[in-house]
Formats: C-alpha cells, structure tokens, sequence
C-alpha cells in the first residue's frame, strides 16, 4: 500500500520500515503447570470453558485456533483436526493429532453444541472468543489463590514441556506446534513426510504428569 502511495507520490516514505519486530518475550516465558493444578483450574469453569481449556492443554494449540474450530475441521473417527492456513498464526496449515484422553472431551462438547457448526459454544449458544475465557480462568485462579498466576498462554508452553518430558519425537512435536511449511526446516527434515498416522501414534505417547507448578523459574 505504503509503495502504491510512494509513487503516486502522497507520501514520501514508508514508516512501517521503521517498525521493531514484535516481542518475542511472552513466547519465550518459562511456565510449566502441573496436572493437578490444572485439574483444580478447570474444576471451577463453567462446562464450555472446561472443554476448550483441555483442549489447549492437551493439544497444544492456540486460542484462536482452538476457538475457531468447526466440526468440518475435527474428525474424530481419524482422530485428527486439521487448521486452515487462515487459522494459524504462522499462516500455514496445521495437522494437529487428538489425543485419546481428548476424545470424550470433544465428543461432550460436541454433545453442548449439538454438532452444529462451531465445537465451542458458551452456555448461551454464542461463539466465545479470546477475551471471554479470561474471566473464568482469573476467577479459578483467584479462588485457588495461585501464585504466580499462570497465564492461559502457559498452557501452550506446558504442553511444549510435557512433550519433551514424555519423550516425543522433536520433529514430531515441532509439526505438531508449528504446522506445515516451517521456513527454518533444516536440510534432513526438508524430505521429511509425517503421516497422520504418525502424528496419532506419537500423541498417545504423551504424558501429563511431569512436576510441579512452575512459574518463571518458581516452584
């Protein structure tokens, strides 16, 4: 746009070039919550925030794509969901494995929703989004009296950890997390093809129980 104008010429210059990169510190904030702690969370959220909170945990995904999953993305009989680039932050598709403790979760869930169009729906029947799961979240928090807080975001940064804790396959992991089409593949993993089957397969390996609560470095 800013080029277009350049020439036309309405401006002279481009100030978006002069923009910093986006900070990276969130993604790289040390967080780990323990599975009986998240237990203790998700036990005082309403049921539709129960069902998409555990399927953060469990898949690693981000809101976004959690909350806008539709049941044409989720097949259960595959056990794979499957993310459009427009999804994704990384503007790549996605093949995310369902776990098989994950399974009655969604079928529930589904069960709330009646199948129809979105797999979350709050108690209402409307389509929540980002903003409406930090109250439920802040006020299990407050009611736990947890400290340091965790972030809903840790979740994506735990289910990093427990993947590593269980052992599963890094690439594996890593397409999990990331998706298709990662620019930063290295040579042996530019012929790499993963398989559904393998992405489910490598799912069931992973474990949930790996420690205690640990917040930036506190325990």
């Amino acid at each position: 746009m800013f080029k277009i104008l350049i020439e036309a010429p309405i401006v002279d210059r481009n100030p978006v070039r002069d923009t910093a990169p986006a900070s990276e510190k969130d993604e790289q904030r040390a967080a780990h919550i323990s599975f009986q702690d998240f237990q203790k969370i998700t036990e005082y959220c309403p049921c539709w925030a129960y069902y998409v909170f555990w399927t953060l945990y469990m898949t690693g995904m981000r809101r976004g794509e959690t909350l806008s999953l539709t049941w044409d993305d989720v097949n259960l009989d595959t056990r794979i969901i499957r993310l459009g680039a427009s999804q994704t932050k990384e503007r790549r598709p996605k093949r995310v494995p369902i776990h098989k403790d994950l399974i009655p979760v969604l079928q529930t869930a589904g069960k709330a929703s009646k199948f129809s169009g979105r797999v979350f729906l709050t108690a209402r029947g409307n389509t929540p989004h980002e903003d409406s799961l930090k109250k439920p979240w802040g006020e299990a928090i407050d009611s736990l009296e947890l400290k340091p807080e965790p972030r809903i975001h840790d979740l994506r940064h735990c289910w990093k950890t427990n993947a590593m804790r269980s052992g599963l396959k890094d690439r594996i992991a890593d397409a999990i997390i990331v998706g298709h089409g990662d620019r930063k593949k290295d040579v042996k993993s530019v012929y790499l093809t993963i398989s559904a089957a393998d992405l489910v397969r490598e799912i069931d390996r992973l474990t949930f129980d790996h420690g205690k609560t640990e917040i930036g470095g506190s325990k």
